[in-house]
């Protein structure tokens, strides 16, 4: 009798460490598919903030003499808001001109227009592709970076111009 006791409590043990590992690996399994999950939907959210700072960015600067109207010509730390227009999608030379001097104060002007976590790159250019004036970093052409552009169509001194702005953050 006492032989039979120790054998089914063998059993038991066999039977105690197959369930458990059973458990842990369904378990990690789980965590792993969760972290996939949460990982796409917040790359997803963290893309749709961006698109959505670049609407609000490229509304100010195409749209907006900015505030104070004459921030161009004042301190930096003076300037509530940045916007390049000399009237609705009319470039200011000077604003733009100002803007691109900046370069130095890169971060500041950056949180400033309002893309927050994301690095910010504002191009000016003629249709033939001719830089007018850039401020900001652009995104590097390599993999993990996600971004966001738009570009506006705009008068210029009397000449067509494009008003590009791109946002850009490392996935």
């Amino acid at each position: 009798m006492a032989f039979c006791g120790k054998a089914k409590g063998q059993v038991l043990t066999t039977e105690l460490l197959l369930s458990v590992s059973i458990f842990l690996a369904a378990l990690l399994a789980f965590l792993v598919a969760w972290n996939s999950i949460t990982g796409a939907y917040s790359n997803e959210s963290t893309d749709g903030q961006m698109a959505n700072a670049l609407l609000r960015i490229s509304d100010s600067l195409a749209l907006s003499q900015g505030e104070p109207l004459d921030w161009e010509i004042r301190p930096q730390g003076d300037a509530v808001s940045l916007g390049l227009a000399q009237s609705q999608n009319v470039l200011s030379y000077q604003k733009l001109y100002a803007l691109c001097l900046r370069n130095s104060t890169y971060d500041y002007v950056r949180e400033q227009m309002g893309a927050g976590r994301f690095e910010a790159h504002v191009l000016a250019a003629y249709p033939n592709g001719t830089e007018i004036c850039g401020f900001g970093i652009g995104a590097p052409d390599t993999q993990g970076i996600s971004s966001v552009e738009i570009s506006r169509t705009m008068l210029l001194n009397g000449e067509v111009a494009a008003l590009k702005v791109q946002l850009w953050r490392r996935k």
